[in-house]
């Protein structure tokens, strides 16, 4: 099997971009599965917190509905951004205790899912064409794509 050197990237790259849909999905789906069918302590966590229990259906289709979207690859985008400001929010109303540890640990977790969801959301998948026609991950003629 004769495979060029470009060929090698590029597969990586498309591995790696729906590998990484796949573990993002993993996160969020069974977690909105959990909230629909065991609701007890989310519905305890959320009120600790200040908020309200009817909001949980939602947050569960929220989670299910965007990680299957990103798992598909059906309107990933859209559903990338919902879940990284979802993550934000979450940070800021359940783990914003930053003398404490864990919450800290779980605040910057939530953050840096967040950070990931958006960098998704703003990308184009490996050997897509960009809006300018050029197919990502390919150099432009008078760029600069050093440091």
């Amino acid at each position: 099997m004769n495979v060029s050197k470009q060929a090698l990237p590029d597969m990586s790259a498309r591995v790696a971009w729906i590998l990484g849909r796949c573990l993002i999905a993993l996160l969020f789906v069974p977690a909105g599965i959990a909230k629909l069918t065991s609701p007890p302590p989310f519905l305890t966590h959320m009120a600790q917190h200040g908020v309200p229990g009817w909001l949980l259906p939602f947050v569960a289709v929220l989670e299910i509905g965007c990680g299957a979207a990103i798992l598909s690859g059906i309107l990933w985008r859209p559903a990338s951004a919902v879940l990284g400001l979802f993550c934000v929010a979450t940070a800021f109303l359940f783990h914003f205790d930053l003398s404490d540890h864990v919450e800290r640990t779980m605040f910057l977790k939530d953050l840096a899912i967040a950070g990931g969801l958006l960098v998704v959301a703003g990308s184009t998948p490996p050997g897509k064409k960009t809006a300018g026609g050029q197919v990502e991950g390919t150099k432009v003629e008078g760029t600069n794509d050093g440091p």
